[in-house]
């Protein structure tokens, strides 16, 4: 039975299935870390802010440090492993390409360039190996649609500055 071109890319991969599910799961998980996150922004802006609890507000701040870091390091080990696997995969297919270039009769190297043939094997497994890098980011972020709330980190050094800057200003008007 003859495979069809991407089941024999996909052939390259075995082996990492799991793992790929594995990063597909801890690409969610990643995201559903930082739920916690507007809970407490939410809480923070009804009760700690109007209540002048500074306490609150800054433990409240902390935990979004916290939770927004840890989700982070989640993500560049997901991305980590991602392109381990690409890499390896990538190997694997150069590693076939040659075998298949080495049991070509020996006419076939005198129409080719060499330096050309180089160049196209190199450029193309390049290209899927940069294609295969955003197949699998895809397949991660498919793996879950709503599962990226990454505008929560921008959102949460923001909160720290500003509650800073209210507590900064509720102290300098105390003492005057």
């Amino acid at each position: 039975m003859k495979l069809t071109p991407f089941l024999r890319y996909v052939r390259f991969y075995r082996g990492s299935y799991t793992a790929l599910v594995i990063c597909a799961v801890a690409s969610a998980g990643q995201s559903f870390l930082l739920l916690p996150s507007a809970l407490l922004i939410r809480r923070a802006f009804d009760d700690a802010i109007p209540n002048k609890d500074f306490q609150l507000l800054g433990t409240i701040g902390l935990i979004v440090f916290i939770v927004s870091l840890s989700s982070e390091v989640l993500t560049v080990l997901t991305k980590q492993r991602i392109l381990k696997i690409t890499k390896l995969a990538t190997r694997e297919l150069r590693h076939e390409l040659l075998d298949t270039i080495y049991t070509l009769p020996h006419r076939y190297y005198g129409t080719v360039e060499a330096g050309r043939l180089h160049a196209t094997i190199v450029q193309d497994t390049e290209r899927l190996d940069v294609g295969s890098s955003v197949l699998i980011a895809l397949f991660c972020l498919l793996f879950l649609p709503a599962s990226r709330l990454r505008a929560y980190w921008p959102f949460s050094i923001r909160f720290c500055f500003c509650s800073s800057l209210v507590r900064c200003r509720s102290c300098c008007s105390s003492t005057i």
